[in-house]
């Protein structure tokens, strides 16, 4: 049992629409699903049994928590990409999960976002980000760290085709689309509700959702005071709370603000795409 920072409970993020961190504003940009639950994606307890509550503490108990995947936490800088931020991320960890921590490849937010909106702050929905993260994919961010990482792994491209995390006017480069394809999200999961969300943490994988407008990857479970709470790592680079590995970055929702974001949609990307030029990552 932990006294979590109240100022990372429950955040009203609605209430913190503009909020200045660091000089930058802090924009959500998620707009309401689509489609239908199960009409773009298989549902999740289709093909995982829900975990009943009344196994969830013990579980959590002898949980390994995400929270020991070397995720980064993103920042929007002033752009509505929140969905797209945390679709990277979930697919960073997805694939930390598969290859391992030594073969970690970052991944820029904005080069997917550019898909699914008509500019910085027009936002973009859920069933857009992951349906694009499934058929085009998404390009490796440019930094001397991650070109370095990505050459040491003998992945063949461009040298153009990284590309900055924010900036939603830069353009793509020419050819661009069969680099983003090395990229990309093979099984994806629509999730029904909160109980799903639990029993998808407690299987292992990290969960895409939304609530007020604002998209965010939950990563863990925590109990405080006896009450259950998600973690989650949000998108405005020093905001938040620590959690596991991470420094910053994370904020603690309960079962009935989770509940409140519903028709956003909640998914999981259960694996990554492994074309044949990177099943070496998985050796």
């Amino acid at each position: 049992m932990v006294a979590l920072p109240r100022e990372y409970v429950d955040v009203d993020f609605e209430a913190l629409s503009g909020f200045r961190v660091a000089g930058d504003y802090r924009i959500p940009g998620c707009k309401p699903r689509e489609d239908k639950l199960g009409e773009v994606f298989p549902r999740f307890r289709e093909a995982f049994p829900v975990i009943p509550r009344e196994n969830w503490q013990a579980m959590i108990g002898k949980h390994v928590s995400l929270s020991i995947l070397p995720c980064r936490t993103l920042d929007q800088n002033g752009e509505g990409t929140c969905t797209w931020n945390a679709t990277a991320q979930a697919v960073d960890c997805t694939n930390t999960m598969q290859f391992g921590s030594d073969k970690h490849i970052m991944l820029s937010p904005v080069s997917g976002y550019k898909l699914c909106a008509n500019g910085p702050n027009t936002g973009s929905s859920l069933t857009c980000a992951l349906t694009k993260i499934q058929t085009v994919g998404i390009l490796p961010t440019d930094t001397s760290e991650n070109r370095a990482q990505i050459r040491r792994l003998g992945i063949s491209i461009p040298d153009n085709h990284f590309f900055p995390d924010c900036g939603y006017y830069t353009r793509y480069p020419s050819g661009w689309e069969n680099t983003a394809a090395l990229f990309r999200a093979y099984e994806i999961f629509d999730l029904d509700d909160y109980d799903d969300l639990v029993s998808a943490l407690l299987y292992g994988f990290v969960v895409v959702y939304a609530r007020q407008g604002h998209c965010i990857l939950a990563i863990g479970l925590i109990y405080d005071n006896g009450r259950l709470y998600v973690v989650y790592l949000n998108s405005w680079g020093s905001w938040g709370s620590q959690y596991g590995v991470l420094s910053y970055g994370c904020g603690f929702d309960s079962e009935s603000v989770v509940r409140s974001g519903q028709h956003y949609g909640m998914f999981v990307i259960r694996a990554t795409h492994v074309p044949p030029e990177l099943f070496k990552l998985a050796a």
